[in-house]
């Protein structure tokens, strides 16, 4: 499998995604978790790459830890979900990388598992983060520009935390749907009204979205969680990454990673 990790982060889709009096408190946060991130995934030998804004990429400067971390300037403007920024990358490059979140720590290698799709976990959690959206865009007949869209409540969502796609055309096919789905939303809906639902809107356009081309086109969906030893990895998700006192050490469950890369100022 590709030793090839790929970051994403831009600072206009986080400052839309995170409001509030504490966002930019949160995204210092967030991007410190890349920077540990990142510093445990070359340690373990990965080659990694960041794509990510012009202002993003001053944040991750002097640090020696990451002098071997290549950072790509995204050329455009990108607004609208989360996972626009993976959608980009998607559109750029032709080669096999996996992408993963900067809240997301490699403890370990991952191991080689061969399938058309490997996901970070399938997340039973569809009647919690999922079923407000999912009905509302049956009921605005999404899929008149999604064929693969079914629109049924679901055991499982896939979690992309972690995300390998094989197929190039598997690829292209899931990042027009994303863009094409968004476009059919944000014509339906005004989300500075609705933030709450907009939120859900980004996880049911990457995730949800995913799990149904999946199953469309009977793909081979493996998961990393089920395929490597305990303590591999650990993803701090939703507010977890917040929870930090200060940005000197993570206590991970009984895993601490301790920041290395930033006392090598």
């Amino acid at each position: 499998m590709t030793n090839k990790l790929i970051y994403t982060f831009h600072r206009a889709i986080a400052d839309e995604f995170y409001r509030g009096v504490d966002k930019d408190i949160k995204i210092v946060a967030y991007i410190d978790s890349y920077k540990v991130s990142i510093n445990n995934a070359i340690k373990l030998g990965y080659d990694c790459e960041l794509y990510c804004d012009a202002h993003t990429k001053q944040l991750f400067s002097g640090y020696k830890a990451l002098k071997n971390l290549k950072i790509n300037i995204i050329d455009i403007d990108i607004e609208g979900m989360f996972d626009n920024v993976k959608s980009y990358v998607y559109t750029k490059r032709d080669d096999d990388f996996i992408l993963i979140d900067g809240d997301c720590f490699l403890m370990k290698r991952l191991p080689e598992i061969k399938s058309d799709v490997l996901v970070e976990t399938h997340e039973p959690i569809y009647d919690i983060a999922y079923k407000d959206t999912v009905e509302y865009l049956n009921s605005i007949n999404v899929n008149k520009i999604v064929k693969e869209w079914v629109g049924n409540p679901r055991k499982t969502i896939v979690n992309t935390g972690l995300l390998y796609i094989k197929n190039k055309e598997i690829k292209d096919i899931y990042v027009k749907r994303c863009f094409d789905l968004q476009k059919y939303i944000m014509d339906k809906v005004n989300f500075s009204d609705y933030y709450d639902l907009n939120l859900k809107f980004h996880a049911t356009c990457a995730q949800y979205l995913l799990s149904e081309i999946i199953d469309y086109y009977d793909l081979k969906c493996l998961s990393f969680e089920s395929g490597t030893k305990p303590n591999t990895y650990y993803h701090l998700k939703g507010s977890d990454k917040f929870k930090l006192s200060d940005f000197t050490r993570y206590n991970l469950k009984e895993k601490t990673v301790l920041w290395e890369s930033i006392v090598y100022l």
